[in-house]
């Protein structure tokens, strides 16, 4: 499954790619990729997932919301999160130890349930720490179809705990699942912050494939004005 804030894996060749289109309207693969898919979805955010010659088996996200580009991501062919980077504070977070429960789409696929659990190491400014993740996804044994593509949906649950025990990110969910394309796509979440919930929805609504008009855009299209209208007023400050 996806977490909405954290995860991915940075490559930095790629990243740069990546960040050189921040602002463009078209994403660009770095030479020896290829970009298979982009989703628009609700809340102001489109992803474009595109794979790499000599690296069979992962697949790379890359997530653009109203400003740009803020994430590039990388999972393995059962979706179990690698290593990932992130432009608001320049975090990298690598898979630590996968761990005797590792995620596993096949598990899920096949039993309607995985659980899971495995440790990250974050870096920030140089500064390290391991990142405990505990989590399970479970079919509802209800399938949607959105934009002509069939989709599985999935409950979902995370907990992420620092080497202290202290919670630092934890959600409920419901996301979707393509047993065709093997991705995770985000729904409704309710992410616990401080005592308060407060719910995202990222639901997808176009699957963009190559040839189609809008493959590899990169600038969302639907609830942008709503998003926008909830962020804080700069104005009377500097910049």
């Amino acid at each position: 499954m996806e977490r909405r804030v954290k995860m991915a894996l940075m490559v930095p060749a790629l990243w740069a790619g990546l960040a050189a289109c921040a602002s463009a309207d078209l994403f660009e693969p770095h030479p020896g990729c290829a970009s298979f898919l982009t989703v628009q979805m609700r809340g102001c955010e489109v992803s474009i997932y595109w794979r790499c010659a000599g690296m069979e088996g992962k697949v790379w996200q890359g997530a653009y919301g109203a400003d740009g580009a803020y994430a590039v991501n990388i999972y393995d062919r059962e979706f179990q999160w690698l290593e990932g980077f992130y432009i608001f504070d320049r975090t990298v977070e690598r898979l630590s130890d996968p761990g005797k429960d590792p995620i596993s789409m096949s598990t899920l696929l096949e039993s309607g349930e995985d659980t899971f659990g495995f440790t990250l190491e974050a870096v920030t400014d140089g500064e390290s720490e391991l990142l405990h993740v505990e989590g399970r996804d479970r079919l509802t044994g209800d399938a949607v179809e959105i934009d002509g593509i069939s989709l599985l949906e999935a409950d979902t649950a995370l907990t992420i705990r620092t080497e202290d025990g202290a919670v630092e990110y934890e959600s409920t969910g419901r996301q979707y699942v393509s047993s065709d394309m093997r991705l995770f796509f985000l729904g409704k979440e309710w992410v616990t912050e401080s005592g308060e919930v407060i719910e995202h929805d990222n639901t997808p609504v176009d699957f963009i494939f190559p040839g189609e008009p809008g493959f590899n855009g990169t600038t969302p299209l639907y609830e942008c004005e709503s998003v926008l209208s909830l962020a804080p007023s700069h104005s009377g400050g500097q910049g």
